[in-house]
């Protein structure tokens, strides 16, 4: 299985990401190692099997031949047992190219068995139809124990290739552990993935929930300080009618101290009327002076109202100030949030895109562990189930061999 690399991140803003892109590397190289020696050790298995399952036919083959030659031997008739001697021996000596096949050459050294046997069945079928006397009765009971010994040697083979065979399925087992074991680091590895990616969204989540309170701050600060341009506005408004009321209070006593210069140089001589036609800057102040007290009155009022708009227009911009101050350090605080939220969200893409390539890996590693597993699995059945039948249909020959005899 290969492990395709990701695109690796931009320097100057996924930096922070760089260690743990080298940790997902790592753990996908030490998986691909991992899983290249198990199919390294798969196949040298496979390959080791093949020939076990080569020597036990062979074996197989050997041991039934043998067992019915021996049941023949044993069972059969002293007629019966020489026919059969001089038959195999007649065939080998005319047709001997029939015979260095390779299943019936595997052991040359039973030829010399064989032309003994014949021999000493020889020797005793004379002895019963001619009565004969036995030269040496020991050769044949050596001849028998000969057999007996390598039947007895194919026997122990056979139960070594068992115990191959046992020790074949044990680390058929134990591969089959190994795999749940490395299936459940994988499924390990893709739950802190996971965990890992909602950590990342809760974070998301989080910085956009700030990022909607600060702009919301920022409108209401916009807000406030539109509303303080307002009132600004407003009091310049009420500044410039209070300049305009002191220029006409100059201007307007400006003409009645003419007025009374002309009165006094004139002494008087005209009368009311002509003195009120001489003061038309203020006639009203002069006919009555209660209205004119009054004025007064309303100029220390109007300027103690000038005072206190002053004042108040002074921490209004000392306010205005300190807004401005805390509006420019808040933008830039929303400015970095921004970039943090902006580097994230590029992260946590490249982490979902890392996430779906483990996933896929996850996925074909599995497929492919449940696929060698399956046909790991048929085959070793198959394999004990075609020995069992091989065992059990020698068995069958071996017992319709003696109920024939």
């Amino acid at each position: 299985m290969a492990f395709r690399k990701a695109r690796p991140p931009n320097q100057t803003t996924y930096r922070s990401a760089t260690n743990k892109e080298l940790e997902l590397e790592q753990i996908n190289q030490e998986l691909q190692e991992v899983l290249q020696s198990e199919v390294a050790i798969n196949k040298s298995n496979e390959k080791y099997i093949n020939e076990l399952e080569r020597k036990y036919t062979r074996c197989e083959n050997e041991i039934q031949s043998l067992n019915k030659e021996l049941e023949q031997l044993e069972n059969a008739s002293e007629e019966e047992k020489a026919e059969h001697r001089f038959k195999v021996i007649s065939s080998q000596r005319s047709s001997p190219s029939l015979y260095n096949s390779e299943e019936e050459d595997i052991d040359m050294a039973n030829l010399d068995l064989f032309i003994q046997i014949k021999q000493g069945l020889y020797r005793i079928e004379k002895h019963l139809r001619g009565g004969t006397p036995l030269n040496n009765p020991i050769n044949i009971i050596e001849v028998r124990d000969t057999l007996q010994n390598h039947v007895n040697r194919l026997t122990l083979e056979h139960n070594n290739f068992q115990n191959n065979l046992a020790l074949i399925t044990t680390a058929y087992n134990n591969e089959r552990t190994e795999c749940h074991r490395w299936r459940g680091i994988a499924q390990q590895f893709e739950r802190g993935m996971q965990m890992r990616i909602n950590t990342l969204l809760l974070d998301k989540f989080v910085l956009n929930f700030k990022l909607r309170r600060c702009q919301r701050h920022g409108r209401e600060l916009q807000q406030k300080y539109d509303m303080r341009g307002y009132l600004w506005h407003n009091v310049t408004l009420a500044l410039e009618e209070q300049s305009k009321i002191r220029h006409l209070g100059a201007i307007n006593e400006l003409a009645n101290n003419n007025a009374l210069r002309n009165i006094n140089a004139n002494k008087f001589r005209g009368g009311a009327l002509q003195i009120r036609n001489t003061v038309p800057a203020d006639n009203n102040a002069i006919a009555t002076p209660l209205t004119k007290q009054k004025g007064v009155a309303t100029s220390s009022k109007s300027q103690n109202k000038v005072t206190t708009l002053e004042q108040n227009i002074r921490q209004i911009l000392l306010d205005m100030l300190e807004k401005d101050i805390i509006i420019a350090e808040s933008k830039a605080k929303n400015i970095t949030k921004s970039k943090k939220i902006k580097s994230l969200k590029s992260m946590i893409k490249i982490l979902e895109g890392k996430l779906s390539l483990a996933w896929k890996d996850v996925i074909s590693i599995q497929n492919n562990a449940s696929k060698k597993e399956a046909y790991s699995a048929l085959f070793y059945k198959s394999e004990i189930l075609s020995l069992k039948s091989k065992m059990a249909e020698v068995e069958h020959e071996l017992a319709s061999k003696v109920s024939e005899l």
